[in-house]
């Protein structure tokens, strides 16, 4: 196997399936997993009138809720599966309940930040340093299948995965993937062309990608292993549906982008984009797991990587990295966003209205077109009605890591410092100061969610209308998406950066005076203005909730252009200042590097202390 260059192979999805190795996905297919075009569909009566997708589909679900069936039914209920002690557990859940409040992130990518997490602290444990790597010949993890028992151990202490339905014999796929990313890290490491690298770097892409790929494998058909399916955030797919409809989605997205067909570097860089759109939009991947993505998109070997496949990779180690980044941060990634948006949210929806009953739903769709369109309004009410649920949670879980963050910030800080500072201040003052700073960013973004408005039946129509298009061809807009690369002027640059800062200042010293004038410290001014830019950052990450659903492209007016000038710096600044916070949160480093060991293996001595009395109790009782 050698890295592809863009030009070479065929970058479109193709229909064949190759053998399945332990590093592919299936929660999310590739476009190298696609079902074979050979297998006939179920017979369904009437389908002249509308595309092929909805045979397909038809039979993706069909196929997927058949087998489901027959694995519950098969299922032996004393078959080897992982148990865990449900009292002992509830410690780690409450641990990790904890660190999720003081470590705010987006709830869909909870599981995978988890398995990176434990597997970044057993792989450290397991005495697998790059600089030991570096030493060895041949770098591998012998104790692999242990690790991979810990890790799915831990997750469903966690609360990540059901207690007692993950298969005993799964462990050994899920060991083999661990002990492949060790290697891969091993022969990076030792290759002659990276002495240079930065081995914590490596370490980190590692895990990172060895994380996604698991939380891929796990999250497989059989999603009875999971302990919870959120409300939101992550659309769960089988994998012979996202299969399906992954190909027909790039089918759609490629003819709506206008391509000049005469610049073979414009079409594959295109190519790829829609592939990683499709990844960023349909299966709500984060920019670290879309890297994982990628490194499939770019060997020849697609998602079937063998033994020479991760050695070249570790040969091309340093360009690869620096390709697969500057793909994830593509210009025309952006001008994708739009119509991935509208399409993927359509194809979700559309998958949705097979769900329940999939002949009912056909027939709606060749015989009652009007019941049809009727049944994807009820879908769409009931995902906004989810949305608005979730919204509120996401606010109240905002609300106390703010809280928390602040408080911390107070006690440690601002208190002492205002104290040394303005010793002569009355102290009614002092608390008013302080009570303002502690309760006021907590208030806002309730007041920022109350004020959040899903989308309505508007926006209802305007999915219908993109759903109508897939699955009866009716094509409601021409125009095509132009991609282009953004023009370089450094003088114009530089112009806009300075007025865009002179913004920002103003923003926010508007802001500080208004508090100045109330009486509150610098001190108080400085920690506030930082709280501010953060909750004002989180307000919009909250809007993309309501906005999840959004296809119908919002009105733009005077008034929001003119608050556009002022409160987009505010959330710049709030941006960096959120990743400056994420990256040293001193609170969740101290849990991660100083308490969750100990902490987990105090569980785990819990677990086999209640193990022993049980078998004690048993004894006494013979």
């Amino acid at each position: 196997m050698s890295i592809r260059p863009l030009g070479s192979g065929n970058d479109t999805p193709t229909s064949e399936s190759p053998q399945v190795d332990p590093t592919t996905s299936a929660k999310a297919p590739t476009a190298d997993t696609l079902p074979t075009a050979n297998v006939p569909p179920p017979a369904i009566e009437g389908t002249d009138s509308v595309t092929p997708v909805v045979n397909e589909i038809y039979k993706a679900v069909t196929e997927h809720q058949q087998r489901q069936r027959r694995r519950s039914e098969c299922r032996d209920e004393r078959s080897l599966t992982i148990h865990v002690d449900g009292v002992v557990s509830k410690l780690a859940h409450l641990y990790e309940k904890l660190r999720n409040t003081l470590d705010y992130q987006d709830d869909h990518l909870r599981f995978k930040n988890a398995i990176e997490r434990i597997l970044a602290r057993l792989i450290a444990a397991a005495n697998t340093q790059p600089q030991v790597a570096k030493q060895q010949a041949a770098q591998t993890l012998p104790d692999a299948p242990d690790v991979a028992r810990t890790l799915v151990v831990e997750l469903i202490r966690a609360g990540y995965l059901a207690n007692g339905r993950f298969p005993e014999a799964k462990l050994t796929e899920i060991g083999a993937i661990i002990e492949r990313y060790v290697t891969l890290e091993s022969e990076i490491a030792k290759e002659p062309a990276n002495a240079a690298c930065d081995l914590n770097s490596l370490r980190k892409w590692i895990i990172n990608l060895a994380a996604t790929n698991l939380s891929e494998n796990i999250e497989n058909d059989d999603r009875d292993v999971l302990a919870a399916r959120p409300i939101f955030g992550t659309k769960t797919w089988s994998a012979d549906t996202g299969s399906v409809i992954t190909a027909h989605l790039h089918r759609l997205l490629d003819s709506n982008v206008y391509d000049p067909a005469d610049d073979d570097a414009f079409t594959r860089e295109k190519e790829i984009q829609i592939y990683v759109s499709i990844y960023r939009k349909l299966f709500n991947y984060s920019q670290a797991m879309l890297e994982f993505v990628l490194l499939r998109r770019l060997t020849s070997s697609g998602s079937e990587l063998s033994d020479d496949a991760w050695h070249d990779i570790a040969k091309n180690y340093s360009s690869l990295r620096s390709e697969i980044d500057r793909h994830v941060h593509h210009p025309f990634g952006r001008q994708l966003q739009p119509v991935a948006t509208r399409y993927a949210t359509c194809f979700s929806i559309l998958k949705d209205s097979f769900e329940d009953d999939p002949p009912l739903n056909v027939k709606r769709i060749n015989r009652e077109p009007p019941k049809f369109e009727k049944w994807i309004h009820e879908i769409c009410e009931r995902r906004y009605a989810d949305c608005q649920k979730q919204l509120f949670v996401n606010a109240l879980k905002c609300m106390t890591y703010v809280f928390l963050t602040k408080m911390v910030l107070v006690l440690l800080l601002e208190a002492p410092l205002t104290n040394l500072l303005t010793p002569d201040m009355p102290a009614n003052v002092k608390l008013f100061s302080l009570g303002v700073n502690i309760i006021f960013p907590p208030l806002l973004l309730l007041l920022m969610a109350v004020f959040t408005a899903v989308p309505g039946t508007a926006n209802s129509r305007h999915i219908f209308n993109g759903i109508a298009e897939i699955v009866y061809g009716r094509k409601s807009d021409d125009q095509l998406v132009k991609l282009s690369y953004p023009k370089e002027d450094k003088n114009i640059d530089v112009l806009f950066f300075g007025v865009f800062a002179i913004l920002s200042i103003t923003s926010l010293s508007i802001v500080g005076l208004c508090l100045y004038h109330i009486g509150c410290t610098w001190v108080s001014i400085a920690i506030f203005i930082v709280f501010i830019t953060i909750i004002n950052f989180l307000g919009v990450n909250l809007q993309k909730i309501a906005r999840e659903y959004q296809v119908a492209t919002p009105k733009a007016t005077v008034f929001s252009f003119i608050a556009d000038q002022f409160y987009i710096p505010v959330i710049a600044v709030g941006r960096q200042i959120s990743k400056v916070f994420s990256d040293n949160n001193v609170v969740v480093l101290l849990l991660d590097k100083v308490v969750e060991g100990p902490y987990k293996r105090l569980v785990n001595l819990a677990e086999r202390w209640s193990e022993y009395l049980r078998t004690k109790r048993e004894e006494s009782l013979d």
